[in-house]
């Protein structure tokens, strides 16, 4: 598989993943070194590490119905 960023098209999956998950675990460092960290700010890490879960649940589906289906 090739894992270069199309110059064109739509962006593949694996690209839109690692990237969103950098993103979210970057806000996730800010937020936790916020110094004024509050409930709402511990609230919203909370939901962005489910989200970076789910990100990774997806990738991991998507790479085993590719192994299947030997894409």
């Amino acid at each position: 598989m090739n894992f270069e960023k199309p110059p064109i098209g739509a962006n593949p999956y694996w690209y839109v993943y690692q990237h969103r998950i950098k993103d979210l675990s970057e806000t996730i460092t800010r937020y936790a070194e916020y110094k004024l960290f509050d409930e709402q700010c511990a609230k919203l890490i909370k939901q962005w590490a489910v989200e970076i879960m789910l990100c990774c649940d997806n990738y991991i589906k998507i790479r085993e119905i590719e192994k299947e289906c030997n894409i």
